[in-house]
């Protein structure tokens, strides 16, 4: 087998032993799975080599439980930009990333300079990791400019943020009164791209996790639920549905595939990955609309996984910061 196959193989055994069992309850609680969360540390799932792998093992992950995946998206993408920009940073514990705040994406944070210390002080919301993470990426202003700093966990108060979907996976709002902190790079607003940009490719591979999740669950619910004496699975209609779904799938691998290949040639993915997250963004969400479709009343009910993806999916893409809208960041782009 290759190593391609190798890693696949693995990240496919872990997930349907270790996350498929924590996937209903603990979303349903908001309950954050720890001890799997340190299986999958201790199985190295959190820090592999480079975006490819990260993909593969996003993918995978995504098909049982896309909160654990998740997790996985932001330490390996935050692990891969600490390597990047400040390899000393480089810790065995999980990063996690804070740059959303109340009523803006970034600017009321911010970094006071002593010497050769720094400080960082105001609150960030919805901080991935937050609360589980043993350091942080922040975004905060430093001479009326983002930088990119680095803080412990143990110098930041936290306080949990419940959300729409992807509930066991942690965000918390994180509070920094005169934290001390280390400066990463001056240039945050680069960092912030790319940082962006790799989790929202990596998220890529998790909805394509979830599509074809959806597309099992669906096509074996559309052979069994039967309507006018046979099951849906016969009606054109529903055929269409389970098709889209299916095609989701691979539209979400394709759309994703030219900025890991850019990543991976070292070359700037931050475009690539705003024209993969406009299409994903609406690809898994029409695919999971149409799992909650073909399970008519089943797909509202929180008894079933199946609202749940639909959930997800919104909240995968949730996050639409490069500086701008990804449609206009690749405007921009194009018209330099």
């Amino acid at each position: 087998m290759s190593e391609k196959s190798l890693i696949q193989k693995a990240a496919a055994d872990f997930a349907a032993a270790e996350l498929a069992p924590v996937s209903f309850v603990p979303e349903k609680t908001a309950e954050y799975t720890e001890d799997a969360v340190k299986a999958m540390a201790a199985k190295g799932f959190l820090k592999v080599a480079d975006i490819e792998e990260a993909a593969i093992v996003a993918e995978e992950f995504g098909k049982a439980n896309a909160s654990m995946a998740e997790v996985a998206v932001v330490a390996n993408a935050t692990a891969q930009i600490i390597d990047a920009y400040a390899p000393a940073q480089a810790i065995e514990g999980m990063t996690g990333y804070a740059v959303y705040e109340e009523g803006t994406s970034c600017g009321g944070v911010t970094a006071t300079k002593a010497g050769d210390a720094y400080t960082i002080t105001g609150t960030k919301i919805a901080a991935a990791l937050g609360g589980a993470a043993d350091q942080y990426i922040v975004i905060a202003t430093l001479d009326e400019k983002p930088a990119a700093f680095m803080v412990k966990a143990a110098d930041a108060s936290s306080e949990k943020f419940d959300k729409l979907g992807l509930r066991s996976y942690p965000t918390a709002n994180l509070t920094f009164n005169a934290a001390p902190a280390v400066l990463i790079t001056e240039d945050g607003a680069k960092l912030r791209e790319e940082l962006n940009a790799r989790i929202d490719i990596l998220n890529c591979y998790v909805a394509a996790g979830l599509a074809n999740t959806a597309a099992d669950v669906s096509t074996e619910y559309a052979k069994t639920r039967v309507q006018f004496g046979a099951p849906i699975a016969k009606l054109p209609a529903v055929q269409f549905l389970l098709a889209e779904i299916s095609i989701a799938e691979y539209t979400l691998k394709a759309v994703a595939a030219p900025a890991v290949e850019a990543a991976m040639a070292g070359k700037s993915y931050v475009q690539e990955a705003a024209k993969a997250k406009y299409v994903a963004s609406k690809a898994i969400y029409d695919a999971t609309s149409n799992c909650v479709q073909i399970h008519g009343g089943t797909g509202y009910s929180r008894e079933y996984p199946i609202e749940r993806y639909y959930r997800e999916s919104k909240t995968l893409f949730n996050n639409t910061d490069y500086f701008d809208w990804p449609e206009a960041r690749v405007a921009a782009d194009m018209l330099k």
